[in-house]
């Protein structure tokens, strides 16, 4: 069974803007956070912008990189209709409307802040009160990244989300 993710990217300009993405498989951190590393670090260093519309596209383009590597050679924007896994896929990341209901991960990208927030996700479904427990918090800096883990993580009744991060689950 594959380990799904959703990944929102946020950012804080004059108003709270974000946009959803969807990781069918690999949804782990450790497949996961290698990819949304490069992503925030082009961030961090001012390569690409850091706001949600002109930033998210670089997401699935580093995602479409992951799956298929640089294949020059190749149209990527062209289905692959003698590939299963490739003929339906973009790449790692794709734009969704919604949280997904069969998700273990929750990364939330904050732009502003130049952030990740790792949540682990409990069983159930988005409308039936998901569980969310914060793992790791990443900051990014220029050249460079600091990660943090909670000390003891909060029990589920009691999980607290000061940053406003979750507010979109909500």
């Amino acid at each position: 069974m594959s380990t799904c993710a959703n990944i929102i990217i946020k950012d804080f300009d004059y108003r709270p803007r974000e946009l959803i993405f969807y990781r069918h498989s690999d949804g782990y951190p450790d497949c996961t956070l290698p990819t949304l590393d490069v992503f925030m670090q082009y961030v961090a260093d001012g390569k690409i912008r850091d706001n949600v519309g002109q930033a998210a596209g670089w997401l699935i383009l580093i995602g479409a990189d992951e799956y298929f590597g640089r294949m020059r050679h190749q149209n990527l924007a062209v289905p692959d209709e003698n590939n299963n896994h490739t003929g339906w896929k973009c790449g790692a990341y794709e734009p969704t409307t919604y949280i997904h209901g069969d998700i273990a991960f929750c990364y939330i990208l904050n732009l502003t802040k130049r952030t990740i927030h790792v949540y682990e996700v409990g069983v159930g479904s988005v409308n039936e009160n998901q569980s969310y427990r914060l793992v790791q918090v990443i900051e990014y800096h220029k050249k460079g990244k600091t990660k943090f883990e909670p000390p003891n993580p909060v029990p589920e009744p009691e999980m607290q989300d000061d940053s406003g991060d979750l507010e979109i689950l909500t």
